[in-house]
């Protein structure tokens, strides 16, 4: 998991990244971003959510805690 409190950094390993949602835990989008490397998480009330980072073809979704 991966902790945050403010902002979500999205290292890319050489990887482009497209586009980047915030869901609920439910399902719901909460943020979407295109073409960023960071991504403001300060609004969110704490608790768990997944992240999907999309690029060059493939989706990677992760969880992260927001402290």
């Amino acid at each position: 998991l991966i902790p945050a409190q403010d902002v979500l950094y999205v290292e890319t390993q050489g990887q482009l990244i497209d586009l980047v949602k915030i869901y609920s835990l439910q399902g719901t989008l909460i943020k979407e971003a295109s073409h960023v490397e960071e991504v403001d998480v300060s609004k969110l009330p704490s608790g768990m959510y997944f992240i999907q980072f999309s690029g060059e073809g493939k989706t990677v979704t992760k969880k992260f805690i927001k402290e």
